[in-house]
């Protein structure tokens, strides 16, 4: 969306964009080293030659989705565990644990429902 940074991490691990782009931001405004790490990311990772073509991981990337399905708020818990395969619960407990933990869990909740686009229909 800027530079490309965790669009370029995607491609390499092979996981959906909108992941890296959550803990960038999480980063960003619970522990502050987010927008560093993003703007040094900028300068050392090479770009991509336009002319090299993009190369999908074998099997193509699953998309991180909000959840219509598993959904309490917005649907984001249970997106996070659809994509994983595991149970939302876990999720949710995680959330929990983190809104007691200086309350960087509603931060998270919220970003994760803006960054985080909703199911295909």
């Amino acid at each position: 969306m800027l530079f490309g940074v965790c669009g370029g991490v995607a491609e390499y691990f092979g996981v959906d964009s909108t992941i890296i782009r959550l803990f960038v931001a999480v980063f960003c405004l619970c522990l502050g080293t987010g927008l560093v790490a993003y703007l040094i990311s900028a300068l050392v990772i090479p770009s991509r030659p336009a002319e090299e073509p993009y190369v999908r991981m074998p099997g193509g990337t699953k998309k991180l989705r909000r959840s219509e399905t598993d959904k309490t708020i917005c649907g984001v818990c249970g997106g996070i565990a659809e994509y994983f395969g595991i149970d939302s619960i876990i999720v949710r407990l995680l959330l929990v644990f983190f809104c007691f933990l200086g309350g960087s869990g509603v931060i998270a909740y919220i970003i994760a429902a803006i960054i985080i686009p909703a199911a295909e229909a």
